[in-house]
This record gives structure tokens, sequence and C-alpha cells, in this order.
């Protein structure tokens, strides 16, 4: 094998450089290798450059080897920026950027990148990601229906989305506004006095009559509808 030189290569490029180089050039082992020498590039935090995926692709016969999409689950879980972006150049995929992603790692971000196995909420639900188009424009991702018991390890889906960019950004702003209406009507419904009480259980009751028993219930309703209800209730508020 013959090692790829390059005066700006990456420490990650290097990495798999000399491992190309000094693996055994059994087509199995050197797949292996290389496998493995790119997994711990990635998880060890090691600076990639744009074009370090497309070159491994192209020069160390990464076809053979490329774990592809579970390289870039790895990327997003350690937290490896420049691995992702790599990655995303290569096969030509922006980033979708969604709130409160856990990876499959079991690290949680306020913000972060979707990877296969990356679980985040989406319209009420908690859905995890099985897929990229192939055009990379949408991903799927599937809520679970719960387990029975603690015996019960099928997953059986429950619902199946088909997530873009920009459905992301319109249920961010939606998830936001509904937080806000929730603070709002928060707010309408404190006090200790008796008044305050009854109208916090009239208002409670109207709620339940709309099917919502609960803050998580709440963010599961549509926008315009929540909007709606906290007027009316404010309204009713100063009478």
């Amino acid at each position: 094998m013959t090692r790829q030189k390059n005066k700006k290569s990456s420490p990650a490029y290097e990495l798999l450089s000399l491992v190309w180089e000094h693996a055994p050039s059994e087509t199995g082992r050197s797949n292996q290798s290389m496998r493995k020498a790119m997994d711990l590039a990635i998880t060890a935090g090691f600076p990639f450059v744009l074009d370090d995926f497309a070159r491994a692709m192209e020069n160390f016969r990464g076809s053979r080897w490329f774990d592809a999409e579970g390289f870039y689950s790895r990327a997003v879980t350690a937290g490896n920026l420049s691995a992702a972006q790599s990655y995303e150049a290569w096969w030509g995929r922006g980033p979708f950027i969604a709130d409160d992603v856990h990876s499959s790692g079991g690290t949680t971000q306020k913000r972060g990148r979707l990877a296969v196995g990356s679980v985040f909420p989406w319209q009420g639900a908690s859905v995890t990601v099985t897929s990229f188009s192939s055009d990379g424009k949408y991903l799927t991702a599937c809520a679970y229906h719960e387990r029975k018991n603690d015996d019960d390890y099928s997953k059986k889906v429950a619902n199946r989305f088909t997530i873009t960019r920009d459905g992301i950004r319109e249920e961010r702003a939606a998830g936001r506004s509904r937080t806000r209406l929730f603070e709002r009507l928060g707010k309408l419904t404190a006090g200790s006095s008796r008044s305050q009480q009854a109208f916090r259980t009239a208002t409670l009751r109207r709620l339940k009559r709309l099917g919502i028993a609960c803050e998580e219930d709440w963010h599961k309703m549509p926008v315009a509808m929540l909007r709606e209800v906290t007027a009316k209730i404010e309204k009713e508020s100063k009478l």
C-alpha cells in the first residue's frame, strides 16, 4: 500500500494514511483496520478538514470499509464537529439541527445535529431518527409504542414522520409559541384566593374537555387552537 501524502493533511487523515500504509494487505483485515482507524479519529476528537472523507473514499478504497451513517452518528455523539462537517461535505448533505437532541451515546444537547439514532421531540412525541433520504432533503423518524412491561423489548412503530429542515424550523417556532402560551396560562390561573382557585378549577376542566390533561398534551396541540383558548381564558379572567 502506498501512503497518500499531502502537506496540508489533517491529523485524522494522517492517521488513516499510516494505517493504510502499515496494515496487513489481506482485504478483510485491512478493511477492519481502516474502519477502526476512522472510528478512533472521530471519537478521539482528531481534527478533520472538509475534504477528508472524500479523500479517504477515493485514496483508501473507502467503499470497502466506510460505515457511512455510522461514522456520522459517532461524530455527532462525540461532538467532533469537524468530522461531521467533513462527512456532510462528502455526502453533499447539509445538517439537520433540532432542539433537545438526545444522542445514541446518551448525551443531550439543547440544540444539535441529528443523526441516525438521535431522539428529539416532534409534534408532541419523542421520535428517533432512522434514516436520511439519498438526496439529503429529508429524514425519517419514528415514534414507538411504550413497552408493555420490563420484559418487553419489542419496538413497534406508532407513527412514522418525514421531516424536512423547513419543517424542523417551523416546529421549533411552534414549540416556542406553545411554551409562551403555557406560561401566560400559568399566570392567569395563579393565586390562592377562593375565586382564583375556582377559576383555575374551571380552566382545568375546560382544557380537559379539549383533550389537554397535562403539559405534554398542551405541546401536542395546534398553536392556533391554543392561542384561541388562551385568549378566551384571558378575557374571562377580567370579568
